[in-house]
């Protein structure tokens, strides 16, 4: 191996071994066929001058390494099985290993799922949950944790980026080669405008250009710099493309210009003008909101909403708002006119203060739900939500039998969970339906999944040939939570990585769960309420018009 390997470019170590079998006796071998006299590890131990700790974790290999006094190299880790690891968890994990100067990198446990297909049956078999661990499928589909991988691996990183009214074109950019200075490579920013539901179709560049990128060493930060086109505050995203010298475009990163208030106001701005009015009806058991042949029916007994209709066709959203991860008792409601819109107001006891519902005269259905504000009579005292917070809003039912697809506006294409959002963009997303189990060739895999968490709602319409609906959000960073996707059939041989779902087939939260990984910066919230707290607000719309 050495003789045929000794002049391959990428070899840096020669590993004696793997995962603590080593043949010791040759260990002094490797020299008597390699002139550059290459370092040799044991992989999984602390030989040679080298820790090449097997499977960290944020606690025990911290330790080893803040106290240590050699090289700090992981042999393996983050195992990629099924949907989890690698990506989940990877972007704390090598934040906190890379702040030493002894940490050398390490290698994720693998590239690719090890599924061979079998001639009695033709389908590829993984053996269980031993071979499914890439971050791409056995054909090479990629998995989300590739694009999270690629991001938070990317040798150009760009610092946390908020574009408000100041941004001047200049933010910062940490250079994480080994040896190439900054100005060798080369980025180009885009500032795009997007379709609106019902108004338009594609997107349109407004403008784009270069980035002027500093000339900082390896592991220097400096700013990077590009002059604001005229029309920039028209836009809805920027979009940066980083290059090396070879030209090969190696990530891209997506920002937000407006805000989800300010593309809602737009949105509506763009619409038709209605000269109709909504109303309200009651009987002994219900409320119904109406507007512009759209109807929404409430249960006067809780608040719920019970039936929507369009004309004489049922739209099956119901059964809602459900709470997640709180509680949240009926107390009151009550009716009335605001100028043109028909307003049923539902206040509660509980984490949840009220819901204000409004049909607007062209049928949009609002929903204005605030939560965890203070209020004196109601201590907060821990009996009204989860202790720790996993998932946290609101769902609602909605059958999944009749959906064909998803487009939508958001982080995308692939889901997310709280511990992995990177790798994820801002843009307009399309997705047919699938049922698709990551690692699991039971069945077509057909990627990004349809089902489970996604990050950053602005809108979606949930595609159907006889019941489609739109959601926007007026409130930023909602994750919309679609269906509830399967999980691999031997779940429980390895641990269960996937918490439970909430009830519901859509929700609307700000919180979600991590998937159980190596990796940190999943840890639970917990909430605490003070004071003088107004809470948080989450205010959807929902188009039920063809």
């Amino acid at each position: 191996m050495i003789f045929r390997d000794v002049n391959h470019p990428c070899i840096f170590v020669w590993a004696n071994g793997n995962e603590g079998g080593w043949n010791t006796a040759v260990d002094n071998r490797f020299a008597d066929y390699d002139p550059q006299k290459r370092h040799v590890i044991h992989p999984w131990a602390d030989f040679n001058g080298l820790d090449t700790r097997h499977y960290p974790n944020g606690t025990d290999n911290m330790y080893r390494l803040e106290r240590g006094h050699k090289v700090f190299m992981m042999t393996e880790f983050l195992h990629g099985l099924y949907d989890r690891g690698q990506g989940a968890g990877l972007k704390g994990l090598w934040s906190k290993f890379k702040a030493n100067p002894l940490f050398a990198g390490g290698f994720l446990w693998a590239y690719v799922d090890e599924a061979v297909r079998r001639t009695d049956t033709g389908q590829m078999d993984t053996y269980g949950p031993n071979a499914p661990d890439g971050i791409v499928g056995a054909n090479r589909e990629k998995e989300g944790s590739f694009y999270t991988v690629r991001e938070v691996w990317s040798p150009i990183q760009i610092h946390p980026l908020k574009i408000t009214s100041s941004f001047k074109g200049d933010f910062y950019v940490t250079n994480d080669y080994l040896f190439s200075n900054l100005s060798e490579c080369r980025m180009k920013w885009k500032v795009m405008r997007l379709p609106i539901p019902q108004v338009s179709d594609s997107p349109i560049c407004l403008a784009e250009g270069g980035v002027l990128l500093p000339a900082i060493q390896p592991g220097e930060r400096g700013i990077a710099h590009f002059d604001l086109p005229e029309k920039f505050f028209n836009g809805d995203i920027l979009e940066l493309e980083a290059y090396n010298v070879a030209g090969d475009m190696i990530c891209n990163w997506t920002f937000p210009i407006k805000n989800n208030r300010k593309y809602f106001i737009e949105y509506r701005y763009l619409q038709p003008t209605t000269t109709a009015t909504a109303r309200y009806q009651t009987d002994d058991n219900s409320v119904t909101l109406i507007a512009n042949g759209v109807t929404a029916t409430f249960n006067k007994a809780n608040g719920n909403l019970v039936e929507v209709k369009n004309g004489s066709k049922i739209i099956p959203l119901s059964d809602g708002p459900l709470p997640v991860g709180m509680k949240m008792l009926f107390c009151s409601a009550n009716l009335k006119m605001q100028g043109d819109t028909a307003i049923y107001t539902v206040k509660y006891k509980g984490a949840a203060d009220s819901i204000v519902w409004r049909m607007a005269p062209d049928g949009l259905l609002g929903m204005d739900a605030l939560v965890l504000n203070y209020r004196a009579k109601n201590k907060f005292d821990g009996v009204y939500f989860d202790r720790p917070v996993l998932n946290f809003g609101f769902s609602f039912s909605f059958p999944e039998k009749n959906i064909s697809g998803m487009r939508w506006l958001g982080k995308g294409p692939y889901r997310v969970w709280k511990n992995r959002i990177e790798g994820t963009n801002y843009g307009i997303w399309q997705k047919d339906y699938n049922n698709t189990v990551t690692g699991e060739y039971y069945h077509q895999l057909i990627y990004p999944e349809f089902k489970g968490y996604h990050a950053d709602l602005y809108w979606a319409t949930l595609q159907s040939k006889t019941t489609p609906m739109t959601v926007y959000s007026e409130t930023d960073g909602i994750f919309f939570r679609v269906f509830t996707p399967e999980e691999q059939r031997d779940r429980e041989s390895r641990g269960i990585s996937v918490k439970e779902y909430p009830a519901g087939d859509l929700s609307f939260l700000f919180e979600i769960p991590a998937v159980n990984s190596q990796g940190t910066g999943g840890e639970a919230s917990y909430i605490k309420i003070n004071k003088g707290d107004d809470g948080f607000r989450m205010k959807l719309w929902f188009d039920f018009r063809n």
